[in-house]
């Protein structure tokens, strides 16, 4: 019985649909239904305060909502880092004026409607925790 562990297991490439092309990552879809791998994008660096992209989270966003599964290899992130990532989606639904959340906190309101997996941020909500 072989052991697929350390070989990254078997991959089937899919070559992308025409559609708007993606400006700051790239996309590779892994199966014609479900999954894709994201290259081209520093996790560490996306979350921190200094180089904050708004254009590559939104494109993040339309990976995740066209393929539902998303990949993102050999990332050296912190575990801070990585709830820092997560923290920019949304687990469920907003509603306009629904409270925003961190670590149990209310941070802010949404100023529109959020649908689940949505980029929560300064754009899209009422906040005044942290901001100077």
């Amino acid at each position: 019985m072989s052991s697929l562990a350390g070989k990254q297991g078997p991959r089937y490439r899919h070559t992308a649909e025409d559609g708007a092309p993606y400006e700051t990552i790239a996309v590779e879809k892994l199966t014609p239904i479900i999954g894709a791998e994201i290259t081209g994008v520093d996790i560490g660096q996306l979350v921190s305060d200094a180089a904050r992209s708004n254009q590559q989270m939104d494109e993040i966003h339309r990976a995740l909502a066209e393929n539902l599964v998303i990949f993102f290899r050999n990332q050296t992130i912190t575990p801070k880092q990585h709830l820092a990532f997560g923290h920019k989606f949304a687990l469920a639904d907003l509603g306009k004026d629904a409270g925003v959340f961190k670590y149990g906190e209310e941070i802010g309101r949404m100023k529109e409607p959020l649908a689940k997996g949505g980029w929560i941020h300064v754009h899209n909500m009422y906040c005044d925790k942290g901001m100077k």
